[in-house]
C-alpha cells in the first residue's frame, strides 16, 4: 500500500482506523492535501490496466478546525465534518472544506471545483465545499 511511507513523509499521524476508514491528523492543511493527492495519484498509477473488480479506490475528506484529544483519539466536530466531507467525495477523489481551500490555495498545484453549500448530517449549519 502507497499509504503509509506517504503519511510518514507529510508527518500524517494515524489516529485510528475503522473498518475500511482511516483517520490521519497533520500539523497543516497543505500537508493534509499533499498526502491526499499523493495517495490518489499513485492509487491511480498503480492500477493501470487493471480490471475493474481488483481495483482498490479511496475517497478523501480534509477539515481544518479545533479537535479535543482523549488519549490517543481525536474528536469534535472538525473530525465529524471531515467524515462528512469524505462520504461527499467521488472515488478517487478529495473534497475538501473551505477553510482548507483558503489555507492551501496558490500554495499547492492543485484544481479546485466547488460544490457550493452542502447540507450534512449531524452538522447544523451547511458546509461549503
Amino acid at each position: 500500500m502507497p499509504w503509509p511511507p506517504t503519511l510518514e513523509r507529510c508527518q500524517g499521524r494515524i489516529v485510528k482506523t475503522m473498518g475500511d476508514g482511516i483517520l490521519v491528523e497533520f500539523a497543516s492543511p497543505v500537508a493534509a492535501l499533499r498526502a491526499g493527492l499523493q495517495i490518489q495519484d499513485s492509487m491511480h498509477a498503480r492500477e493501470v490496466g487493471e480490471p475493474k473488480d481488483h481495483r482498490l479506490r479511496f475517497s478523501v475528506g480534509i477539515n481544518l478546525g479545533d479537535v479535543v484529544v482523549d488519549g490517543d483519539d481525536v474528536l469534535g466536530d472538525a473530525v465529524n465534518i471531515a467524515a462528512r466531507l469524505e462520504s461527499l467525495s467521488p472515488v478517487g477523489g478529495i473534497c475538501i472544506s473551505r477553510q482548507v481551500r483558503d489555507q492551501v490555495n496558490g500554495r499547492m498545484d492543485a484544481e479546485f471545483t466547488s460544490l457550493g453549500l452542502q447540507t450534512v448530517k449531524n452538522i447544523p449549519n451547511p458546509l461549503e465545499v
